[in-house]
């Protein structure tokens, strides 16, 4: 043990995992939610790219009508921020559990 550790153990003390075990669970349970809203949105994100390049054959004039464009631009858009804002809160998670702990 360096200089450095016995000078911030005699500060901090010896840390129990029973202290912090509580913690990392709900921590876990954080990150396992994140990852499946990230693991669906990607797979959802996928699945209108499919139906997408079925629908949209070329010479088909189909994709072109109004009806159609807007909310598969929507759906895309709310998948995309659902990655998003499930990222951000894995990685502010971590952090706070970082700090915390």
């Amino acid at each position: 043990m360096t200089e450095l550790e016995a000078r911030t153990d005699a500060r901090i003390g010896q840390l129990d995992r029973s202290q912090y075990d509580i913690d990392l669970e709900v921590y876990n349970r954080f990150v396992g939610f994140s990852a499946e809203i990230v693991r669906l949105s990607l797979a959802s994100l996928a699945a209108v790219g499919f139906g997408l390049s079925l629908f949209a054959k070329e010479g088909s004039d189909r994709f072109h009508s109004e009806w159609i464009r807007w909310p598969l631009a929507a759906s895309m858009i709310i998948l995309a921020l659902a990655v998003a804002s499930a990222l951000a809160h894995r990685y502010l998670s971590s952090e706070g559990f970082f700090y915390q702990a």
